[in-house]
Parts: structure tokens; C-alpha cells; sequence
């Protein structure tokens, strides 16, 4: 089991929709793959805030999937968010 603080469970799960999302992307089954990423972000959101790294991790895949989708605008909304200025790196190498 997993021992820590509600926001590193809530940081774990985020992650790990994502991990399982891009696996989907991968396969091509991008509406599942969206489905994945919309919970991702509704936790992140909720759970972590609009300032934690986490949540520019899961912004940045989802622009991703967009853009893979012809929505490259929505995506670019996505991007902007991930690439806001107060986030700093985590320490592990990833935003």
C-alpha cells in the first residue's frame, strides 16, 4: 500500500491516467484516451491546484492528444496553461 500525503496519492493517480492515456493514444483509441485525460485534469484540478506540476504534466499530454486530433486550438489552450510562469520543476527532471 501506498503510504504518503493526500496530494502525493492524489499526484500518483493524476500520473498514472496519464501513463494509461498515452497508452491508449499509442493504440489509437483517442476517445478513451480523452476520457483518461479529462479525469486527470478534474483530480489535478481539484486535488492539486493550478500551480502544481503535476497538473502541467497532465495539461501537456492532453494539448498533445488534441493536436493528434485536429484540435489544435484547444490543444494551444492547453499548452498555455502547462507554461505558466509561478510552476517549477518538481526536481525530478519533469515539469
Amino acid at each position: 500500500m501506498f503510504m504518503g500525503s493526500s496530494q502525493e496519492k492524489t499526484a500518483v493517480a493524476a500520473r498514472s491516467l496519464v501513463i494509461w492515456a498515452e497508452e491508449l493514444c499509442k493504440k489509437g483509441s483517442y476517445a478513451a484516451a480523452e476520457t483518461l485525460y479529462q479525469r486527470a485534469l478534474a483530480l489535478a484540478e481539484k486535488r492539486l491546484g493550478p500551480q502544481d506540476p503535476v497538473m502541467a504534466e497532465v495539461l501537456e499530454s492532453y494539448a498533445e492528444l488534441l493536436a493528434k486530433t485536429n484540435r489544435s486550438a484547444e490543444g494551444a489552450t492547453m499548452r498555455r496553461r502547462s507554461e505558466l510562469p509561478s510552476r517549477k520543476s518538481d526536481g525530478t527532471g519533469r515539469i
